[in-house]
């Protein structure tokens, strides 16, 4: 069945690995680690988490960031997505001690449930490169996590 004749809404959950935590964003990454998702042939892709926030809401949230409780860039959850200006989207950062995604890729934070599927799923032949784009961090964070150089506590 062609791209196009496919709705996006059943399109857009084809590339999520929903997890007991966060919902895991599994197509196409923009540079800063946010999901992006073609809507339609020859429109501009909108971030995963925007157009997960508004299936699940029914409007569009304008001009308003759509946030994340999770902090995960890849999560899709609509229940970890919130709205937002930019100023408190920035002070949720500063709050958190979180660094842009540009400025610092290994900062992502993860739950020690997502440490337990991280490596579970790698033992389960899910390579590095896969997870690494799941939980939108680079390859060496989750090979680190795999030979246990961090996350050392978790099983």
């Amino acid at each position: 069945m062609p791209r196009n004749s496919i709705p996006p809404a059943i399109r857009f959950w084809r590339f999520v690995w929903k997890t007991e935590t966060c919902w895991v964003w599994t197509g196409g990454y923009y540079v800063d680690g946010y999901g992006m998702f073609g809507i339609s042939k020859g429109a501009s892709p909108v971030r995963a988490h925007r157009f997960s926030w508004e299936l699940y809401n029914g409007i569009s949230p304008g001009k308003l960031y759509v946030c994340h409780l999770c902090d995960n860039p890849a999560c899709v959850r609509p229940d970890h997505l919130f709205l937002g200006t930019q100023g408190a989207n920035l002070a949720d950062m500063i709050a958190k001690k979180r660094m842009p995604r540009g400025q610092n890729r290994a900062w992502a934070k993860f739950t020690t449930e997502q440490i337990s599927e991280l490596r579970s799923a790698y033992r389960s032949g899910v390579n590095q490169y896969e997870l690494a784009k799941r939980y939108g961090v680079e390859q060496t964070t989750v090979s680190a996590i795999i030979r246990r150089k961090t996350w050392r506590h978790i099983t």
